[in-house]
């Protein structure tokens, strides 16, 4: 529905992410989009498990194709309708900060204003700042 810039997702729409709990404890993930330049579908697999040292089931690692894990932690969800994804990581040797915001919905066409008003209110409340969230284009898929 919205996120921060990523350069990953830049030329994708209809993103879309796919959760498979795995027998292991872990989770599948797949994430798939449809890059408007080409208008070829992509997907990457990875894998999520719950950090260890979090002390709390709602921050998860994630790893996609070998490369080191990085923080998936959900802020907020309802379990129905959306769920709030953050990650936070310092990249080039601590020199460069890399923060991910997602709102993740269940419905391509998104949530109520009303509901995204709520939900941005949240993130002003925790310190994370909505307006730079981005809407992604679920349309044409």
């Amino acid at each position: 529905f919205e996120r921060y810039f990523f350069i990953a997702e830049t030329f994708l729409k209809c993103s879309a992410a796919e959760y498979s709990p795995l027998p292991d404890d872990t989770i599948r993930v797949v994430n798939s989009g449809k890059n408007i330049i080409t208008g070829s579908n992509s997907s990457v697999v990875g894998s999520a498990r719950v950090d260890p040292n979090a002390g709390n089931p709602a921050k998860l690692l994630v790893t996609f194709g070998g490369m080191s894990d990085g923080p998936y932690w959900v802020v907020k969800t309802d379990y129905d309708q959306y769920s709030i994804v953050y990650s936070c990581t310092n990249t080039l040797f601590n020199r460069a900060r890399l923060e991910i915001l997602w709102i993740l919905t269940r419905d391509r066409t998104g949530i109520t204003e009303d509901v995204r008003s709520d939900l941005y209110q949240h993130l002003r409340q925790i310190g994370l700042d909505p307006s730079k969230l981005n809407p992604t284009t679920q349309t044409g898929c």
